[in-house]
C-alpha cells in the first residue's frame, strides 16, 4: 500500500469533501498539467477546426473534425455511428454556428434529441465535446462544458447521497446546471474539466486492479458488493464504485494513499 500523501499537501480536500475554488483549481492544474499526447491532439484539432469549420462547411469537413474528436477524446463511436452523427451535425450546422456566439446550450440538447429520434441512441459525451472544441478553437470562447464519466462520478461524490450527475447523459441542460452550481466565478469550463478529469484519473488509477488487501484497506465492507467473492479468493479487483455512495472516510483513504508524484 502507498504511503500517506507521498509528500504532497492535498489542498483540495477538507476531510469531508473536495474544496473547489479558483485557487485550488489553478494550483492543481499547474502542478498536474494535462500533457502527453493531449497537447498534440489539441494542436491538431485547433488547426483542423480553423481550416474546416466555416459557415458553409460540407458534410465531409464536419465528418473530418468529428472523426478527430471521436479518436482523440476516446468517445468510442464506430465508423457508421460517427458518420451518422456527423450528418445530424451537418443538418444543424447553421444553428450550431449561431449557438457558438451565444452559448445557447439548448442547441446542444436539440442535437441530442435528434440523435435519439433518428438513431435510437445518443452520443452524449462526443456531442458535448464537439460543441466545446468548436467554440474554443473556432470562436476563442469557452461556453460549453464537456461531459466526461470521470468528471460526473466525482461530481456525484461531491454532491453526496442520491446525486445522479452520471445519469444526466441524455440531458445536457441538467448536466450544465450541475456544473454551473460548482464552478467558481472566473474559472473557465476547461479549467474545471482539467482539474476534475486529472483528479479522477489519479483516483481511478489508485482503485483499479488493486489487491484484496489493498481493497479492504481502502474500501468499506458495504461497498464490496459484487467484488466480495473475488476479494475472498485473493484476486485483483478491477471495478471499484466511486460516486455518491462513497463515504468521505473512504475517499480520504484513497487520496492519502495516492502517489502524487507518479
Amino acid at each position: 500500500m502507498m504511503g500517506e500523501n507521498m509528500g504532497y499537501e492535498i489542498k483540495f480536500w477538507n476531510e469531508k469533501n473536495f474544496v473547489i475554488t479558483s485557487d485550488v483549481i489553478r494550483d492543481f492544474n499547474k502542478r498536474y498539467p494535462v500533457g502527453g499526447r493531449y497537447k498534440n491532439d489539441e494542436e491538431i484539432l485547433k488547426n483542423a477546426v480553423g481550416q474546416l469549420i466555416q459557415p458553409g462547411s460540407s458534410l465531409n469537413q464536419i465528418y473530418h473534425v468529428a472523426t478527430l474528436i471521436n479518436a482523440f477524446y476516446s468517445t468510442r463511436m464506430g465508423g457508421d455511428d460517427c458518420f451518422n452523427v456527423s450528418g445530424i451535425l451537418y443538418d444543424k450546422h447553421k444553428d450550431i454556428m449561431g449557438a457558438m456566439n451565444t452559448g445557447d446550450i439548448g442547441v446542444v440538447q436539440d442535437v441530442i434529441n435528434i440523435q435519439q429520434e433518428k438513431l435510437g441512441r445518443v452520443a452524449f459525451s462526443f456531442t458535448t465535446k464537439y460543441f466545446s472544441v468548436l467554440c474554443r478553437y473556432r470562436f476563442g470562447a469557452d461556453r460549453f462544458p464537456i461531459y466526461d464519466s470521470l468528471v460526473a462520478h466525482l461530481l456525484d461524490f461531491y454532491y453526496g447521497a442520491g446525486s445522479r450527475v452520471t445519469k444526466t447523459h441524455k440531458n445536457y441542460l441538467k448536466y450544465c446546471k450541475c456544473i454551473n452550481e460548482v464552478i467558481p466565478k472566473g474559472v473557465a469550463y476547461k479549467e474545471l474539466d482539467d482539474f476534475l478529469w486529472t483528479l479522477g484519473r489519479k483516483i481511478n488509477h489508485r482503485v483499479s486492479k488493486i489487491t484484496a488487501d489493498d481493497y479492504n484497506y481502502l474500501m468499506e465492507p458495504k461497498l464490496c458488493g459484487k467484488n466480495k467473492e473475488k476479494i475472498s479468493d485473493g484476486k485483483r479487483v478491477y471495478s471499484v464504485p466511486i460516486g455518491s455512495g462513497t463515504s468521505p472516510t473512504t475517499m480520504a483513504r484513497i487520496l492519502s494513499s495516492i502517489d502524487w508524484e507518479y
